[in-house]
């Protein structure tokens, strides 16, 4: 009885541990996948792009930025990006938090965010259409304001 029990304990944990999904973890499954081109900027690349920038503002938040990846599912089956959507919902069991959600008829929009109060460590950006879908990992120490100051400004363009 005792193994039986022990045996259950471990499979469901198993089972725990497997779905767990991070946006590392979604960067890392999708990025070799066919006919997706995956791109990484590195933080030291990220402060040279931050050093070029005019904006105080901008260019202290850019240094917060350790890296940027992305994903441009464009290409690939129709079968991947319903993957590649379907496994970036499984965010929000992660302490993932939707900040921003948007649907209309044929696309969607979704930016997820990890952090607490003080700082966001991750900003995911998940878009999609009926011909192109992408992902964008943001990691770093971004204030909060600042990602709602962006997302201000992209609602008004």
């Amino acid at each position: 009885m005792k193994k039986n029990l022990l045996l259950t304990l471990a499979f469901l944990l198993t089972c725990q541990i497997m779905s767990a999904q991070t946006a590392n973890d979604l960067y890392n499954e999708f990025k070799n996948e066919e006919n997706i081109t995956s791109v990484k900027i590195p933080h030291w690349l990220m402060s040279i792009a931050a050093s070029n920038d005019k904006d105080v503002k901008s260019k202290e938040e850019l240094k917060q930025i350790k890296s940027l990846r992305v994903l441009d599912l464009d290409e690939c089956s129709d079968r991947t990006k319903k993957r590649f959507l379907n496994e970036a919902k499984k965010l929000f069991d992660n302490g993932y938090e939707e900040l921003v959600k948007a649907n209309s008829e044929d696309s969607q929009a979704l930016i997820l965010v990890k952090g607490d109060e003080q700082i966001i460590n991750e900003v995911v950006i998940i878009g999609g259409d009926n011909e192109s879908c992408s992902g964008v990992f943001i990691t770093g120490n971004i204030r909060p304001e600042y990602i709602e100051e962006i997302t201000k400004d992209a609602q008004k363009h």
